[in-house]
């Protein structure tokens, strides 16, 4: 994964540094940010917007910084607890 720019100037990377996942979401919506909570144990959830981020409009990001799932159109929170589920676990 990219280590984006935020607009506050903050980076991805740091995101990651305590070791969970990262579920980012580029939108305005907020459509992801209840899984967010929910998954707050296993998971970062951060909405903001990213410098370069193209057309990308949410990305759920392993620890290992790798891709597990990502979206250029508008996030879909089933598809996305699917992804969230598939890569840590079905228990919240």
């Amino acid at each position: 994964m990219p280590d984006f720019e935020f607009d506050d100037h903050t980076r991805l990377g740091e995101c990651l540094h305590n070791g969970k996942g990262l579920l980012l979401d580029l939108t305005d919506g907020g459509e992801l940010h209840g899984l967010g909570q929910d998954w707050k144990a296993r998971l970062n959830y951060v909405s903001a917007q990213a410098k370069d981020a193209e057309c990308l409009k949410a990305v759920l990001v392993r620890p290992d910084g790798f891709v597990a799932w990502a979206t250029e159109s508008e996030p879909d929170s089933i598809e996305a607890e699917e992804s969230i589920k598939s890569w840590f676990g079905n228990e919240v």
